[in-house]
């Protein structure tokens, strides 16, 4: 990749999406070439670390979504067009120094290249954006290495979860002709202590409910919104009402039994994870309306889900060991945060 002709940093009209969008030639030494599948940018700026992850390009003078470009040794120029991910709006541009991290994936390499790191400053933006002034607030706390500082342990925290606990109940979730199905499940929301009060005949019946309700779904989709997430997760709590018959607070259980049909989208509702999520909120001022009126569990979400947008770079920094699931990795970061003690003990 060549130095940069152009940087551009824009708002698209009328949806007033920002758009970073650079001019720059990409070629490659290798003698048939390479096809790029996807290109994003990690953005630094006064605010935070955001991910611009849905690219397109020019081709021929018309911008096109970025997929299957194909670079060989004579090199392609173009411009690279970078939006950043649904769920972070709360991104403003500030007047300040920027860092541009630009990376690609190729077939046939499993990791992302780095192209280029590229600084640069713009002393005529101004962070209103159109936005409130609340969102633009300086943050009391520097999440981000709250975030690597707990990520190690995070990490290996799920990987023992997900061998002991998680993924003979997700194989069980998908595999309709397991026989055993509906022990497994009853016996892992009793391994979460979500039982505690049911007697053993509805526990049962819950954990069959909630396995006739998610086969009813394709698990092999994934939960994009927050509104996605808030509605299944409200006709859950309905199926396991109804099956328990009585009038009893199932948002834990259906927060639980919602991550196991969709585990790269869904944060577990947790007492520790939720007292963490009240002390950041107070501290991370920024995107302060994204804190909605509604349920408990609509206002944790919401936060909960404004964080992880905002953090995704950070969070995608971890190495995980094989671990798929960033957003499990999320929720025991919060958790360990969240413990009754003023140390985290492992």
């Amino acid at each position: 990749m060549t130095q940069l002709t152009l940087i551009c940093l824009k708002r698209e009209m009328p949806a007033v999406r920002p758009k970073i969008f650079l001019r720059t030639l990409l070629f490659t030494t290798a003698s048939k070439g390479r096809v790029v599948e996807n290109m994003y940018l990690h953005v630094r700026q006064p605010m935070g670390t955001f991910l611009f992850d849905f690219w397109g390009h020019t081709d021929a003078g018309k911008l096109t979504l970025g997929s299957g470009l194909f670079v060989g040794q004579e090199g392609i120029a173009c411009d690279q067009h970078f939006n950043p991910r649904h769920g972070s709006e709360d991104f403003l541009f500030h007047n300040g120094d920027y860092q541009l991290e630009v990376y690609a994936t190729t077939v046939g390499r499993k990791r992302p290249w780095k192209l280029m790191d590229v600084a640069c400053r713009d002393p005529h933006l101004r962070g209103t954006g159109g936005a409130s002034s609340t969102t633009g607030d300086k943050p009391l706390i520097e999440f981000e290495a709250v975030i690597r500082h707990f990520g190690t342990e995070a990490v290996r925290l799920q990987l023992r979860d997900a061998e002991t606990l998680d993924n003979p109940v997700l194989a069980s979730l998908r595999n309709k002709d397991a026989s055993n199905r509906v022990e497994v499940l009853r016996s892992w929301f009793f391994n979460y202590q979500v039982f505690q009060g049911i007697p053993c005949e509805k526990r049962l019946a819950i954990a069959s409910a909630v396995l006739e309700w998610a086969d009813t779904r394709d698990l092999q989709t994934n939960l994009n919104t927050v509104g996605a997430v808030e509605q299944a997760h409200t006709e859950l709590m309905a199926v396991c009402s109804n099956a328990d018959g009585r009038n009893r607070d199932f948002t834990s259980l259906a927060s639980k039994a919602l991550w196991l049909c969709y585990p790269y989208d869904v944060p577990i509702f947790d007492s520790f994870v939720q007292r963490a999520l009240w002390v950041i909120a107070k501290l991370e001022t920024r995107g302060r309306d994204t804190i909605v009126d509604g349920s408990e569990y609509r206002r944790f979400l919401h936060v909960w889900k404004a964080l992880y947008d905002r953090y995704a770079v950070v969070l995608s920094e971890i190495e995980t060991h094989g671990c798929p699931y960033r957003a499990r990795i999320f929720d025991k970061i919060l958790w360990m945060i969240g413990t009754r003690d003023y140390v985290y003990r492992a």
